[in-house]
Formats: C-alpha cells, structure tokens, sequence
C-alpha cells in the first residue's frame, strides 16, 4: 500500500505493511501499565509519533474525550473530562488521562518489553485493543 501525508513536499511512502502494534502506556497515577493493540496500522517505522483515530477507538467501544477542559464548562471538568475510557477483558472500566500539546490531545507510550506484549492473562499489565 502506498501512503501519502497531509503535505505534498513530504512525497509518498511505497510499500507500507498493515499490521497490529502494541505500545505500552504507563499510567503514573494507578502505576500500572497498558498495552494498546492498534489493528491494521500502517508501519511507517520513520514516524516517530503514532496517529489514533478517535473514530476508530468509537468503533471498538472506546470513549475519547478529546476536548481540551479550558474549552469546557466548569461544571463538566473533571478528573475523566480530557481522557480515554474503555472496558478491559476483565470487565474493569480504565481511564487513560490525555495531556495537550498545542492544539493536539496525546497520552505517552513506550516500545512494550516482550513479556508485557506477550502478558495475555493481564497479570502485570493489561491489553487493550484500541481499534477493531
């Protein structure tokens, strides 16, 4: 498959590979970790930041709360007002915290060791499929 950017000067990418990802997200305030499996991805290993859909996360059952609390009314801000909430395997609802920079709403990730990837059972982190 070929990819072309949101510019022209950057020119296409031949040859890009689908394939599912995993990236880890740390969470510093429940201290627990999360792996985000994004299905039928385009590998564009130049890339050194991810694009998530937010309509592709709503297809799989995900909220994206993407609007910027300072854009909301006082009364709608709260701790889960700028975030991501989805139910795990386990039947457990999880909040992953956006943070802002520019106009773009993000959470960081990190490349996931293999025994977190390969952590099916959810015993030291949880899996979490952000796309269907």
């Amino acid at each position: 498959m070929s990819v072309n950017p949101f510019m022209e000067s950057l020119g296409t990418a031949p040859d890009v590979k689908i394939m599912t990802a995993a990236t880890a997200h740390d969470d510093p305030e429940a201290r627990h970790t999360c792996i985000l499996f994004s299905h039928h991805a385009p590998c564009v290993t130049e890339m050194q930041r991810h694009l998530l859909d937010p309509n592709q996360m709503r297809a799989n059952d995900i909220t994206v709360n993407e609007t910027p609390p300072v854009l909301l009314p006082c009364d709608l801000r709260n701790k889960h007002s700028h975030s991501t909430v989805t139910t795990t395997e386990l039947h457990e609802e999880l909040n992953m915290s956006l943070e802002l920079e520019g106009v773009a709403s993000f959470f960081p990730t990190r490349t996931p060791t293999r025994a977190e990837a390969e952590d099916t059972d959810n015993h030291n982190c949880t899996h979490v499929h952000m796309t269907p």
